[in-house]
């Protein structure tokens, strides 16, 4: 049951663990493209295999719902067309 006061985090990241070797470069190179727009400063690695895309903080549950799905929207059309 929500309290008063209640805040939310949202968090989306990628799995790059299994991304086919041929379009590995070009998802790296998006997805750091993405963390920029996004403001995460940490770096990736080449054998990391989950990479955080964006962190917002302290939402309140609407927001924090309304984040998730332009989180959600904005991955989809980051990646899809690599996809193909």
């Amino acid at each position: 049951m929500l309290q008063a006061g209640d805040a939310f985090q949202v968090t989306s990241y990628i799995n790059l663990q299994n991304v086919n070797a041929e379009k590995r470069e070009a998802f790296i190179t998006a997805a750091i493209s993405l963390r920029q727009e996004n403001g995460v400063r940490r770096a990736m690695r080449d054998e990391q295999s989950f990479v955080v895309m964006k962190r917002v903080k302290d939402l309140t549950q609407a927001k924090a719902i309304k984040e998730t799905s332009e989180q959600l929207d904005n991955l989809r059309a980051t990646f899809e067309l690599l996809l193909r």
